[in-house]
């Protein structure tokens, strides 16, 4: 009996816990992750606009980088892509709707990739981004980290 009494007390103390959650966190964590692949061609990858439909980010996989792209729309006709990896230990983040946040510890950055909670110090690495008619254009050989383009 006294197991079942520990189990029932643990489980609705960690019920309140989580009760205790921001509602604007809790969303963030149920908004689904719009994940397609790419292909780099000539340093760049095209992204069709029609993904912004439900979502206002797309997370990119590629076969050329290391880590995922990040590519959040502004508004509709400004997109900002980021190479999702925490500028702190180099951890691959996670989406959510409006932040990125790494798991190794516990990092996050707002969706202009700056950062909202440390450990990590610096924002993350951007790249220049262009819209040409229906499709978006990143290019991964111009980053631009600190509002300056290196």
């Amino acid at each position: 009996m006294s197991s079942r009494r520990n189990f029932i007390k643990d489980f609705t103390g960690g019920t309140a816990a989580v009760c205790c959650i921001p509602a604007a966190l809790l969303m963030d964590a149920c908004t689904p992750v719009n994940r397609i692949r790419a292909t780099v061609v000539n340093g760049k990858i095209e992204v069709d606009k029609t993904m912004f439909v439900e979502s206002k980010y797309v997370v990119i996989n590629t076969d050329r980088l290391k880590r995922p792209v990040y590519l959040n729309q502004v508004n509709s006709n400004s997109y900002r892509a980021f190479l999702m990896d925490c500028t702190h230990k180099k951890c691959e983040l996670r989406p959510t709707g409006t932040f990125m946040t790494c798991p190794c510890h516990g990092s996050e950055f707002s969706n202009s990739g700056q950062v909202l909670n440390g450990p990590a110090t610096d924002p993350l690495y951007e790249f220049s981004v262009q819209v040409k008619d229906i499709k978006i254009e990143i290019d991964l050989t111009q980053i631009v980290q600190h509002g300056k383009e290196n």
